[in-house]
């Protein structure tokens, strides 16, 4: 390790981030939002939707239901848009093979 990033945090060329111990880690992201980011943002939601829907409870409970939704919509979403970019690669790829086929009997067989 070069000597002047001692005790720092450094970011290498492949997108790991290598601690002063020499650790290796990336941030946890789920439906392409950070963790924490989600954890904030769905304990915030959690407050607005039980206030919304009138439901009476506590706050420690109100935060719970956010970041569990939180949870739960970031792993769907995440699986929609894998799913989204598996479908429309498939679209993709099934559309360059039908211009292939037209191309072919176009100009490729002359009888």
């Amino acid at each position: 390790m070069d000597p002047r990033q001692h005790g720092r945090i450094t970011r290498q060329r492949n997108g790991r981030v290598t601690h002063p111990t020499g650790i290796f880690w990336r941030p946890v992201h789920i439906g392409g939002m950070s963790l924490i980011l989600l954890v904030i943002i769905g304990g915030a939601a959690g407050v607005l939707a039980t206030r919304l829907m009138r439901l009476d409870t506590d706050v420690p409970t109100a935060l719970a239901i956010g970041i569990g939704g939180a949870l739960v919509g970031g792993t769907a979403i995440w699986t929609v848009l894998k799913l989204a970019s598996w479908l429309s690669g498939f679209v993709i790829v099934a559309i360059g093979a039908v211009a292939l086929i037209w191309l072919w009997r176009t100009y490729g067989t002359r009888r």
